[in-house]
């Protein structure tokens, strides 16, 4: 399968720091090995189609003049259309199946921000190229059109009972608001590496 993704970007510079825009579409069709064409409760064919979204996004990055302080920010939002899920459809009493399956529209809406500190820029320093990095990450992922069904029972001849749901305005199911990074890499002349990484994450 064929797909045209177009991207556009700009980016200034001002002295030790630049910002920049950009607008690109994305594409990202089934994985390997997912079937297409398996039947949803209700008997109809599951069409699985690509999704697709454009992104836009804005940023600025740059450092100190002396190189010891740096910083990366960025703030996007993505709008997929038809994005690819996994859902448990109960399709016996019971007996769960996991399928995956188009959601309608999501929209993704974030911010990283990165700064750190060089602790030497001196190459002949006994520690240069060791590192401080701080960051923060906050997504606000949102179905802005989902509409589907889901079992609620069973009939005497064990066909599932559906009902229509409505996702729409909901948060996309397993992500993370919020999560802090902190990251030390400290390095030495005489080839000693040593990094630390602490990850602490906000309730999904």
């Amino acid at each position: 399968m064929n797909q045209v993704v177009p991207r556009f970007s700009l980016l200034k510079r001002f002295g030790t720091y630049s910002v920049y825009a950009s607008v690109g579409q994305g594409f990202n069709p089934p994985a390997a090995g997912i079937f297409n064409d398996f039947l949803n409760p209700d008997g109809t064919v599951n069409d699985l189609r690509s999704s697709t979204g454009w992104n836009y996004e804005i940023g600025s990055r740059g450092g100190s003049k002396n190189g010891r302080l740096f910083y990366d920010v960025a703030l996007y939002n993505l709008n997929v259309q038809d994005a690819i899920i996994s859902r448990l459809f109960e399709i016996s009493p019971g007996v769960n199946a996991e399928r995956k399956t188009n959601a309608g529209e999501v929209r993704q809406t974030g911010l990283e921000i990165l700064t750190g500190v060089n602790l030497t820029t001196n190459a002949d320093n006994f520690w240069y190229g060791s590192q401080l990095r701080v960051g923060y990450t906050f997504n606000d992922f949102e179905y802005t059109d989902y509409q589907t069904f889901q079992t609620v029972g069973f009939d005497n001849d064990f066909n599932p009972i559906l009902e229509d749901v409505d996702y729409s305005g909901q948060d996309v199911p397993g992500t993370i608001p919020h999560s802090f990074l902190v990251m030390a890499d400290i390095r030495t002349q005489v080839g000693a590496y040593l990094n630390f990484t602490l990850n602490t994450y906000d309730e999904t």
